[in-house]
């Protein structure tokens, strides 16, 4: 074997030229085994962003969590992003058998409809915890009290344009 069959070989197993010569060793492409179908299909380089995708969504709905604006918020995503990280883990662990096979799926990727709903439904809670604006409470004998410049004009100050002295 010369050095361009090794270069190709390489380029191959690396950047996963699939499309041009299938392997057939695949497994069944909608179970729970989906990301050795990813990493055939894609290589070496697809499975580490698939990968470096998922460690970016955790990480990003911890920084949700920190930032959310009271505590069962922040807990409720810091338990949802768990449930996410631990199913990747544990997902991945199987299919690259360092792990027995347990039945857990990979989120988003794994076939069937009520675990996709479910997860997504998730995401929606974690991106609800997200929306940190928290309203004022501005009542006051069962009227609601003006805020902003409409406060400052019928208070009696004077808005923000005009000159100290000219009053």
């Amino acid at each position: 074997m010369g050095i361009m069959e090794k270069i190709l070989l390489v380029l191959f197993a690396v950047f996963a030229l699939a499309f041009v010569m299938p392997s057939g060793l695949k497994t069944v492409a909608w179970t729970d085994f989906i990301f050795s179908v990813c990493g055939e299909e894609l290589g070496l380089i697809g499975a580490t962003i698939i990968m470096l995708l998922f460690a970016a969504l955790i990480l990003r709905g911890f920084w949700i969590a920190l930032h959310a604006r009271d505590r069962f918020g922040s807990l409720m995503v810091v338990g949802i992003m768990t449930l996410v990280g631990l199913q990747t883990f544990l997902n991945i662990g199987v299919v690259t058998g360092l792990l027995p096979t347990t039945g857990i799926s990979l989120p988003f990727f794994s076939y069937g409809g009520t675990a996709l709903t479910i997860q997504l439904a998730e995401m929606g809670v974690v991106l609800a915890g997200l929306s940190t604006k928290v309203l004022p409470q501005t009542m006051h004998r069962g009227a609601i009290q003006p805020t902003g410049i409409m406060a400052g004009k019928l208070q009696g100050a004077m808005p923000a344009n005009t000159p100290r002295g000219s009053r």
